[in-house]
Formats: C-alpha cells, structure tokens, sequence
C-alpha cells in the first residue's frame, strides 16, 4: 500500500503538467499580441508628453497645429510650428516614454 500513493502522485502529475504548461504558454502569446484596449497612455497623454518635451527643447509658443496617430503600439504625434516646421514623436502606448524624435521641414 506504501507504494501506490507515490504512484499516484507520480501519474497525476504527468497528467496535470502538460496541461498546466500549455495554459502558461498560451497567457504569454495573448500577453505577446497586446489588445488595443491594454494601452496605458491615450491620445491626449501622448500630445501632453510631446508639448512639454518640445517647451524644453525647442521653446514656447511655436506649436501652432497637432496631430496625433495611434499605429502599432506607439503614438506618433507631429506638433507643427507656423513656418510650416515641425517635430514627430514616436511615444510608447504602454510607458509613454519617448522613443524618438526627429525634426521636419
């Protein structure tokens, strides 16, 4: 009788390990794919966070238009000045931090 309990054990758990190890993988391919409804920064966070590195970068009162495009995962939003330049700022939907930025003409 002393044996069949660590048998039992033991057939059980190789029944129940697959089946737990299948569940893990699948929770972290769904984490992968990253809903739209997961985002952690909105629109007008991200057009906040463009404004105020563009104040301490580049000065106040230039902006004069702003756009702003959820694509992919980031927030890709254009602050333009009157003369027609302006910054694009590529922010992380889920951080907000600011992952590039480049001048245009």
């Amino acid at each position: 009788m002393k044996t069949t309990a660590p048998m039992l054990a033991l057939v059980l758990s190789s029944l129940f390990a697959p089946a737990l190890s299948g569940c893990a993988a699948s929770a972290t391919q769904d984490e992968a794919r990253a809903p739209s409804e997961a985002r952690d920064v909105n629109r007008a966070g991200a057009i906040q966070s463009a404004r105020q590195d563009a104040s301490r970068s580049y000065g106040d009162g230039w902006v004069t238009a702003v756009d702003a495009q959820y694509r992919s995962g980031f927030w890709v939003v254009e602050l333009r000045a009157a003369s027609g330049g302006g910054v694009r700022y590529s922010i992380s939907a889920r951080d907000g931090s600011i992952r590039e930025r480049n001048t245009f003409q």
